[in-house]
């Protein structure tokens, strides 16, 4: 599965997917919860149907869920897991 966020596709999510049809889901506005979400169904194999703030194929038909509300309260949040993230790929220069 394929799954898509960022500004762009939160504008257009349903003409993103009509136009890049590698892709299965768009994640519109916040993705934190959106993205626990989606990855618990998938685990699951149940619809996305009930996923706020995500479009999605269902079969040649792009789906358009209703909007996630903003999260109002950023500290509820845990912090990132940095530990399992080697940082030194993300710090000082490119060593392409």
């Amino acid at each position: 599965m394929v799954v898509v966020g960022g500004p762009h596709v939160t504008l257009v999510p349903k003409e993103f997917l009509q136009e890049n049809s590698y892709v299965d889901v768009v994640v519109a506005g916040e993705g934190e919860y959106a993205m626990l979400e989606i990855a618990q169904r998938y685990e699951k194999k149940t619809a996305l149907s009930s996923v706020l703030g995500v479009a999605y194929r269902d079969s040649d038909e792009v789906v358009v869920n209703p909007p996630r509300p903003f999260i109002s309260n950023l500290d509820e949040l845990p912090s990132p897991a940095y530990d399992l993230v080697d940082m030194e790929q993300y710090l000082g220069p490119s060593k392409i």
